[in-house]
C-alpha cells in the first residue's frame, strides 16, 4: 500500500493517540472518533511514528 497517495484529516492530531495503550486500541480509537480511511490513519501513524511518539509501533499496525 502506498500511503503517500492519500492526504491527513485535518481532524486528526498527536493527542488524539497519546491516550493508547496498543495498536489495536489506537486502531479502535480513531475509527471510532475520527471515522476516516484506513490509508489516511496509515500515513498519519508514520508521520507520528517520525515525531517519536510510538517508536515503532507502526510495524505492529495491521491495516
Amino acid at each position: 500500500m502506498n500511503s503517500t497517495e492519500y492526504d491527513v484529516p485535518s481532524g486528526l492530531r498527536t493527542e488524539d493517540f497519546q491516550g493508547c495503550a496498543n495498536a489495536e486500541q489506537m486502531r479502535k480509537s480513531l475509527f471510532l472518533s475520527q471515522r476516516t480511511c484506513r490509508k489516511c490513519i496509515a500515513k498519519y501513524v508514520c508521520r507520528i511514528r517520525q515525531q517519536g511518539v510510538f517508536g515503532n509501533m507502526k510495524k505492529r499496525l495491521r491495516f
